[in-house]
């Protein structure tokens, strides 16, 4: 490690990231569903343009930092490592979250779901 002093930190620090990933991924989905009510743009639209850019991007410039200092296996292993993260924590987190402060069922728009 550069620091190994703060090697010890990296449980607090992996937490706090996760925190961290589920807030702004929730405030990205709120942020959606604002201008689909606003604007009529459709769930999906909006779901592969601005949602998925706005949670890929930060792992796609983290790679592209580390592809310029010739880390080119940490680019790739941040590339597969985000994919994974943002499937399993950054859907997973905002959704346990709704599920645990909304009453009642949760209504879905979708015949036949």
């Amino acid at each position: 490690p550069k620091m190994p002093e703060k090697a010890g930190l990296w449980p607090a620090a992996f937490a706090l990231s996760m925190v961290w990933l589920g807030f702004f991924s929730d405030l990205m989905v709120r942020a959606a569903d604002e201008l689909h009510e606003a604007f009529g743009i459709s769930s999906g639209v909006l779901g592969i343009t601005i949602v998925a850019f706005g949670t890929s991007f930060p792992n796609f410039w983290a790679s592209i930092m580390m592809a310029k200092e010739g880390r080119s296996a940490l680019a790739i292993a941040n590339a597969l490592g985000s994919n994974v993260q943002n499937v399993f924590l950054a859907l997973a987190i905002p959704w346990f979250a709704r599920t645990l402060t909304m009453e009642g069922d949760f209504a879905i728009a979708a015949p036949g779901i």
